[in-house]
């Protein structure tokens, strides 16, 4: 399925310090191992109710953003080091490297693609029947 082109997807970001990560004598190693080993989602196995299985999973992430920024990175002199003493957690976008522009302003591009038994006047006419609905949900 194609995914549209010209919006910005939502990424969490971790801004680093580097002179506060050099003062203290760690590496952005060390801070991407600090989030990889404590911000997991693991399978834990399943669960049947009634006549449905359901997969278990165990999720250690954190519910709310800022609390990344709590994550202990290392012991040093009997202090903990958390993620919040050298860089900055935050919810952002990745880097965006298109823009899709519509009679000079800022637009969205989603491309639509139909199986050969399809009829084209048909997708058109049902397109055209959506797009309104597309139009008010992404508003």
């Amino acid at each position: 399925m194609p995914t549209p082109f010209g919006g910005r997807a939502r990424q969490i970001m971790v801004d680093i310090d580097p002179v506060k990560l050099t003062a203290l004598g760690l590496s952005a190693r060390d801070i991407s191992d600090a989030i990889n080993l404590q911000n997991l989602i693991l399978p834990g196995g399943s669960v049947k109710l009634g006549d449905r299985e359901y997969n278990v999973r165990l999720n250690s992430s954190p519910e709310l953003v800022e609390a990344l920024n709590q994550l202990p990175v290392k012991q040093a002199g009997g202090a903990t080091i958390l993620l919040g003493d050298v860089a900055q957690v935050r919810d952002g976008y990745e880097v965006q490297t298109s823009i899709v522009r519509e009679n000079g302003r800022r637009s969205t591009l989603l491309t639509v693609l139909k199986n050969g038994g399809a009829s084209t006047l048909d997708v058109v006419e049902k397109l055209l029947v959506e797009l309104p609905k597309v139009k008010r949900d992404a508003a």
